[in-house]
């Protein structure tokens, strides 16, 4: 596993896990039952996380050929499934790797 955040909805989290895959992947660990969900299936691996306060949208990072990139879903149901918004190469953000992502 890597990173994690409580979903909006309490009942799990949103984490990064390699699980089955052969990177770290996106998915919903439903607390109770231990279920997970795979959520999204970027191009590279899942590193930093952070939902924001209102809990309707996730920034993550995803490592690309040695640069990180960001990416951004709106979280619209209870399983944190959601619509992606891929925002990848931002201008004005250096290449690197990023951390510690805050709205």
């Amino acid at each position: 596993y890597g990173s994690a955040r409580f979903a909006p909805d309490g009942r799990g989290l949103l984490i990064a896990s390699d699980e089955d895959t052969d990177g770290q992947r996106l998915r919903y660990l439903e607390l109770a039952t231990g279920r997970q969900v795979l959520i999204s299936t970027p191009p590279g691996e899942v590193g930093s996380l952070e939902v924001a306060p209102n809990g309707r949208l996730l920034s993550f990072t995803i490592s690309e050929e040695g640069y990180d990139k960001l990416y951004f879903l709106v979280l619209d149901d209870a399983l944190g499934r959601g619509r992606p918004l891929t925002i990848t190469e931002q201008k004005g953000v250096p290449a690197g790797l990023m951390g510690g992502l805050k709205f």
